[in-house]
């Protein structure tokens, strides 16, 4: 059957595990219908593909809402529809589950995104391009362990490389401060990358952003690999051997003015490997403070920023890759300036 929009945009905020509050629900016209019903039951909440299904939890919050919104807009029929009584016994099963039972806490949860541009229409056969990746969701913005999720400036970042579908296509990539994969993966999996280097310099956070590439069945290293690199440190160890990079890509990542300024250090060495990359980084201003020590730095390296002319989706009008606003995001291209790149142009990547 033909599914549609705001159903389909219901289970692109549901898998990507949305907060409960900022859903938008289907339309009570739309849950009427038996078609829609089915579709809720069979597709979202009958667990098929547990690997990319949200906490138990999270489903469950979510599961008693719409129950209860079906339920209002069916009337008196409410009692002999098949589907609703299979969604009721979902619930049910959720709310026995122990909280040591599967995925079902926000420390440990499933979490798919869309991966298409938020102007697509929904309802085509290009509309579904899933990304599963596993995240600590309760993690707090600065706090020590931010690496185990995805954050709204690599959403930001990634809407707008799906948006630009040749910027990544046939090309290099280096990922500073991967985290959970999210960009790095999808990078592989959607835009056409001839190679891509996840990196991070948490040995944790490394170990689980594998896991995260085999749950995307991406487990060719000459496609992508996930790495150690601690900034400042180990670049060259790390990078020297191989052909390069066309771009280098950073989101969420000043945050931490030690971490910051090692940051402009690896940007500053990069550079003079490779006069030619590009650098593109995804900021949220959560912290000032630490973004002039960024500026500074670039600055003191001869390394001028620019900001893309991407402006970030309202809410109310995205459809993929959903993320708050509330907090200004930027993406910062960095490039040499003329006086470094006299100093570069005969630079090699040895």
């Amino acid at each position: 059957m033909d599914i549609d929009e705001p159903l389909l945009l219901f289970r692109a905020q549901f898998l990507q595990c949305i907060d409960h509050d900022f859903i938008r629900w289907p339309p009570s016209v739309l849950l009427q219908q038996p078609d829609a019903q089915s579709f809720l039951s069979k597709k979202l909440f009958n667990v098929s593909n547990p690997t990319s299904h949200p906490p138990a939890s999270y489903e469950a919050r979510v599961l008693k809402t719409l129950i209860a919104k079906i339920a209002k807009s069916v009337g008196s029929i409410a009692a002999n529809n098949k589907a609703l009584e299979d969604l009721s016994f979902r619930l049910a099963s959720l709310q026995s589950m122990s909280p040591r039972e599967g995925p079902i806490t926000q420390l440990d949860a499933n979490v798919t995104y869309n991966c298409i541009p938020q102007n697509s229409r929904l309802d085509t056969q290009e509309s579904w391009r899933p990304l599963t990746v596993v995240e600590s969701r309760s993690l707090v913005a600065g706090s020590k362990f931010t690496g185990h999720r995805t954050w709204e400036g690599a959403l930001h970042l990634a809407s707008y490389l799906v948006s630009k579908s040749d910027l990544v296509l046939g090309k290099s990539i280096l990922e500073l401060g991967a985290g959970a994969g999210f960009i790095s993966i999808m990078c592989a999996k959607y835009l056409g990358a001839a190679r891509v280097v996840a990196t991070d310099g948490d040995e944790r956070v490394v170990k689980d952003m594998r896991r995260n590439l085999l749950l995307n069945e991406l487990e060719t290293e000459e496609l992508i690999s996930a790495e150690q690199l601690v900034w400042s440190r180990d670049l060259h160890d790390k990078i020297s051997d191989g052909p390069g990079f066309d771009i280098v890509l950073g989101a969420d990542i000043i945050y931490d003015k030690g971490a910051t300024e090692a940051l402009v250090d690896t940007l500053s060495a990069l550079f003079d490997a490779m006069p030619q990359v590009s650098v593109l980084l995804s900021n949220a201003f959560r912290f000032p403070d630490v973004f002039e020590v960024f500026q500074t730095g670039c600055a003191r390296n001869k390394l001028r920023t620019r900001v893309i002319d991407y402006n970030m989706t309202p809410p109310a009008a995205q459809k993929s890759l959903f993320y708050t606003t509330s907090m200004p995001l930027q993406i910062i291209e960095i490039q040499q300036d003329q006086l470094r790149k006299k100093h570069t142009a005969g630079s090699t990547f040895e």
